[in-house]
């Protein structure tokens, strides 16, 4: 009878605690009065001193959206869990900071699946001053190893955990040992309970290789982009995303391996990744003329990732595009003067009109975008070395609009295409913009200059007064 009585009156005091801590929760918004939403954990575990422990509001048409929930990307786990005799059970990370020992956070090792770190009963008391904290995995007084971890066939969740105090002692009112799966006890065909990872995962779709452009490779880096698509309407939480030249997801040392979190993309959205290219690329960087092939993840912030997605596999361009630059011989430039502008010059010949405005020193000449000694454009040969561009045969293409031709300037002995124009500025006017692309086959990367084109300063001449 006093059992009896005594039982009651601890679900009394649950059932208190469960209002107090929901009210918590109102106020802190960690829980809604709302539809219950779908959590990656779901079901029950099972203690023989504290009964069935729910993992998902799914399991009791409770008013209440609350839950467990696992990224499986990073292998965090939060939430709560509820029970009718103890109450919350948190796996959130704050309430588990100064845990007994070890880590703290309850986390599943994303390479074997198997859980560490601790839960805690929020509302826990007994005579033997248990505070509530579950261990997800350890060793029992026998000195055998107990844990959960997570069945990746089945997607169910088996084994252990231990709620009572480090001596293992059997005390009334402490959870003892908590199951998480009927097989645990042979018990299924009795009684079929446990905890299923149950979100239905997202998928990443359409997705696109880098384009062969010059909007990529003028800025030394190339965009893949995908769809994020998710069956729940679930927002996204991150996305892993692999390169490598060799066509296995799984190999070692792959050149470009990013794990992104803190996403919070909606369903339908289209995601893209940049990629450094570079002649001499370090970590996660791609080098010109390879053959790459590569994955993408997804994951959502129900703790659920897709399986890797192989996009179309792609070639990085053969070399690098030309920079194209602008120099000029005179810095100040009025009505009426002829200009030399100069993109380029032959290095070993001091009598190129330009060889002396692409040099500005006389050191020997070396060519290179990185060279504060060269202000002309720079080409690549078919090895990515540096040239000048009229080395390597390169095209030019000057851009002076929006002025007007024979109106704001002319051409002197030179047209638009010429490597080094003369032009003639016929006009006044502030910030004139000068455009060249300097173009190796179709590879081309515009470049621009800007001038004040000043008026004369007037001729005076001195008159006798008488």
């Amino acid at each position: 009878m006093k059992k009896a009585i005594s039982k009651i009156l601890k679900k009394k005091k649950n059932i208190l605690y469960f209002l107090a801590f929901v009210l918590a929760g109102f106020l802190s918004g960690s829980f809604v009065l709302a539809e219950c939403l779908n959590h990656t954990l779901s079901g029950y575990a099972w203690s023989e001193n504290a009964g069935w422990i729910s993992f998902s509001c799914k399991n009791t048409s409770s008013p209440v959206d609350y839950g467990v929930n696992m990224n499986a990307l990073t292998g965090a786990v939060s939430g709560y869990a509820w029970s009718e005799n103890v109450g919350w059970i948190s796996f959130e990370p704050l309430d588990l900071a100064g845990c007994p020992s070890g880590d703290c956070a309850a986390t599943m090792s994303t390479t074997n699946y198997s859980f560490f770190g601790w839960a805690k009963a929020l509302a826990a008391s007994s005579p033997s001053g248990w505070d509530g904290w579950i261990k997800l995995s350890g060793t029992a007084a026998d000195s055998s190893p107990y844990g959960v971890s997570l069945n990746d066939s089945t997607k169910e969740l088996e084994g252990w955990a231990w709620g009572g105090n480090e001596d293992f002692a059997s005390t009334d009112g402490i959870m003892g040992w908590v199951s998480f799966n009927c097989e645990n006890t042979a018990s299924c065909g009795t009684v079929d309970y446990g905890v299923e990872y149950s979100v239905r995962p997202p998928v990443a779709q359409n997705l696109v290789p880098p384009a062969d452009s010059s909007e990529s490779y003028c800025a030394d880096s190339v965009s893949f982009e995908w769809e994020y698509q998710d069956p729940d309407d679930i927002y996204s939480s991150g996305y892993q995303f692999r390169v490598n030249t060799i066509n296995d997801v799984n190999a070692a040392n792959p050149t470009v391996d990013l794990l992104i979190s803190g996403r919070s993309d909606s369903s339908g959205s289209v995601l893209s990744q940049p990629v450094a290219v570079k002649i001499l690329p370090g970590d996660n960087e791609l080098s010109y003329n390879t053959d790459y092939y590569w994955w993408v993840k997804v994951c959502n912030q129900g703790g659920a990732c897709s399986d890797w997605t192989q996009g179309p596999g792609f070639s990085t361009a053969e070399k690098h595009y030309p920079i194209s630059r602008i120099a000029r011989d005179k810095k100040t430039v009025v009505v009426g003067d002829i200009i030399q502008f100069c993109s380029s010059a032959d290095i070993l010949n001091p009598d190129d009109p330009c060889y002396s405005v692409c040099w500005t020193t006389s050191t020997p000449p070396i060519v290179g975008p990185d060279n504060p000694n060269w202000s002309c454009s720079v080409c690549f040969d078919a090895a990515n070395n540096y040239k000048a561009c009229e080395e390597v045969g390169a095209s030019y293409v000057w851009d002076l609009s929006p002025l007007i031709e024979n109106t704001d300037y002319e051409f002197v002995s030179s047209t638009a295409f010429s490597s080094n124009p003369q032009i003639k500025f016929l006009s006044y006017g502030k910030n004139r913009e000068i455009g060249l692309n300097v173009s190796t086959g179709s590879d081309c990367c515009p470049g621009s200059s800007s001038l004040d084109v000043d008026l004369p300063i007037p001729k005076w001449r001195e008159v006798a007064p008488f």
